[in-house]
């Protein structure tokens, strides 16, 4: 018993020397490359490589610290399009990653991809393909995740590259884990550990055990999660992970929650949200307060609990805020990428434009010179013969008037004729697309198209007609017959839409919607009428049918005293039906009171965290309700029976917030009911 006490005490010693000893390389390491950085006269090329290590190792500690020093290699890098920044791409991923903005992260581990796969980079190759998965699993697309996942695990076997094995099987651990597989996940992360621990990396470890210390919790074996979580938080704590030890410490503080040891829940959930707190991270403060709200509600601490509650909720909205900063903050930066890059091509393109202007111009004064000279010497020559032709010339020219007109009339004319064989090509060619589409509307039509003329006599009848009024054309067209389905004299009285009801040749009455227009000749002459109806009928049972269904909901909503609510939370919206206008005692066209409004103004405060109860049980509860007291705009009190289930996203069919009834049910004194 003594030996094993004295082996797992100097086991402990070892691993704290470790620790101390790789904290102390990371800052020595840190130190020296800044060291660098200010050196004068250093090269762009070490200073992007130097940048890169520099973020790399704060990442963890100085997350901020870390993005400047990442954006400044980026930047950089820019300059050197023929240089592989793969590296420098994926460093910046992984803290954009850290900061939760996970659509810039993936943006950057693409671009890595790139690189990667043009310089022939597989190691950065094989972490583009890891990284990638990592974010498509936390954005809920599994599938693609695992597609790329197994692209790095082949690529790092190739290169028998043990940590960036097992780094991958530790992100395959959280994919199947988001799948809910639960074995497949610590079969993963137990792989991984297996091959990272004779590499020593005491971090990498520490992150394993935590995923496995989580997916024991998952499957409710606390006591085996305990021992994996306690031994990652002693790396964390010593190598000052901050984001490693409140995960830890959260998850300790879900586990005694679950255990109801809430002493100990509490303690961890406090702990968690003063790390998170001081070092910044967002997401995980909101976990922190949500665990910290779930203690005091056990402990039926209600204002604690609603404070608590309520600064989730806060945290919550400040990560859509958040991820809005970063992507406008990638945004600006990709402008300025751009904005560089015009610049120099402009630059470029005005001093090869400035060389080509000098060239020509140089060519062009060269060239004038020797017309010159040529067009001296003919002049001499030719001014010899001016005087022998002169006479010749005006006869001559004369006789060139004469046929140039004639020349010119008889391309006028044949200019004529040929735009009139065009137009008229033009015209025929018009004639026979609009015959042929006049032939398909007419034959595939789903309405019914007839013609008459003006004195009542049915002139064609399309083969929708004949389907839906039973005729055949042969039956009526060239006879004065629309009167056993269309009376004649609207047609002369009617000139917009209007409803009417035709009759089948087997006596069925059919409502149809009518437009009649006339039809006329060249001369603008009306000689008939061209008649379009669409079959209604089933439309007209529908319509009746809703509205009848309309107005029984509104009574019953209205002797009930039945309304209906709605509570979006990342829309930050709330809907009310106009019940609850009536039981608040508001303007039906006032606008929706928001959510602080309501549980401040409306709501009695001690039922306010009743209220927030039932909007939160809806996250696992198919119905939650509970009778919360409230004050019309005048200030009376009633009571109300709220029931509330779960208002899911369209398009991923997360939970979003809440929507439900509420019911008055009397004024007074009010029994509160436990949340079903």
């Amino acid at each position: 018993m003594q030996s094993s006490t004295i082996n797992n005490i100097l086991c402990f010693f070892i691993l704290f020397i470790q620790i101390n000893f790789i904290f102390a390389q990371n800052a020595d390491k840190i130190k020296k490359y800044e060291a660098e950085l200010n050196q004068p006269n250093i090269k762009d090329t070490a200073k992007i490589r130097i940048l890169g290590e520099l973020s790399w190792l704060n990442r963890n500690n100085n997350p901020e610290i870390s993005l400047k020093y990442g954006r400044e290699a980026v930047k950089l890098s820019d300059n050197y399009p023929n240089i592989d920044h793969s590296k420098v791409y994926t460093f910046v991923g992984v803290i954009y990653r850290n900061l939760g903005n996970y659509v810039v992260a993936l943006e950057y581990f693409m671009k890595a991809n790139v690189e990667a796969e043009k310089y022939g980079n597989k190691k950065q190759l094989g972490f583009a393909y890891q990284s990638i998965a990592d974010i498509l699993y936390k954005q809920g697309q599994l599938p693609k995740s695992e597609e790329y996942i197994r692209k790095g695990l082949e690529i790092f076997k190739q290169l028998d590259d043990k940590e960036g094995i097992a780094y991958t099987y530790h992100t395959w651990g959280k994919i199947a884990e988001a799948g809910k597989k639960y074995e497949q996940a610590l079969h993963y992360h137990y792989q991984a550990l297996e091959i990272r621990r004779p590499l020593n990396v005491l971090s990498a470890i520490a992150s394993t055990k935590t995923q496995i210390g989580i997916l024991y919790q998952r499957i409710k074996k606390y006591d085996r999660a305990l021992d994996y979580l306690n031994e990652a938080k002693e790396v964390f704590v010593k190598d000052k992970n901050n984001s490693g030890i409140v995960n830890v410490y959260n998850t300790l503080s879900e586990i005694y929650f679950d255990k109801k040891e809430f002493k100990l829940s509490l303690e961890f959930a406090e702990k968690a949200v003063d790390i998170s707190l001081k070092a910044k991270l967002t997401d995980l403060t909101q976990r922190s307060y949500q665990n910290l709200g779930n203690v005091y509600t056990e402990q039926k601490e209600y204002q604690k609990a609603f404070e608590a509650q309520k600064l989730s909720m806060i945290y919550r909205d400040s990560l859509f805020n958040k991820e809005k900063q970063w992507q406008s903050l990638a945004m600006q930066d990709q402008f300025q990428q751009d904005k560089q890059q015009s610049e120099i091509i402009k630059l470029k393109s005005k001093s090869a434009q400035q060389s080509l202007w000098f060239y020509f111009s140089f060519a062009t004064i060269v060239l004038l010179i020797l017309i010159m000279a040529a067009v001296f010497i003919n002049l001499k020559q030719k001014r010899k013969f001016i005087n022998k032709i002169e006479n010749q010339s005006e006869s001559i020219a004369e006789k060139n008037k004469d046929i140039e007109q004639a020349n010119q009339k008889v391309d006028a004319m044949q200019e004529r004729l040929d735009q009139s064989l065009k137009m008229l090509e033009k015209s025929q060619e018009k004639t026979d697309e609009l015959k042929s589409l006049q032939k398909t509307v007419w034959q595939n039509a789903n309405l019914m198209m007839m013609t008459v003329d003006k004195k009542g006599v049915l002139t064609s009848f399309n083969p929708t007609s004949e389907k839906i009024l039973g005729y055949t054309a042969e039956e009526l067209v060239n006879k004065k017959t629309t009167n056993l389905f269309l009376d004649t004299e609207q047609i002369k009285n009617s000139d917009n839409d209007d409803e009417w009801t035709y009759l089948t040749k087997s006596g069925e009455k059919v409502q149809v919607l009518v437009m009649i227009d006339s039809i006329k000749n060249n001369k603008e002459e009306i000689i008939g009428h061209l008649i379009i109806a669409q079959n209604i009928s089933e439309r007209k049972i529908y319509e009746t049918k809703l509205k009848h269904t309309e107005d029984q909901f509104l009574q019953i909503q209205n002797i009930g005293e039945v309304g209906l609510w709605e509570i979006n939370f990342p829309a930050q919206k709330t809907k009310w039906s106009e019940q609850m206008f009536v039981m608040y005692d508001m303007p039906k066209e006032g606008e929706t009171p928001t959510i602080d409004e309501y549980l401040k103004k409306y709501t009695h405060k001690d039922d306010m965290m009743t209220f927030i109860q039932i909007i939160d049980a809806t996250k696992t509860q198919k119905i939650a309700e509970a009778e919360v007291r409230n004050f019309d705009m005048n200030g009376k009190p009633f009571t109300l029976l709220v029931k509330a289930t779960a208002l899911l996203s369209e398009k991923s069919g997360k939970w979003i917030g809440a929507k439900g009834t509420a019911m008055r049910i009397h004024i007074g004194e009010k029994t509160i009911k436990s949340i079903v």
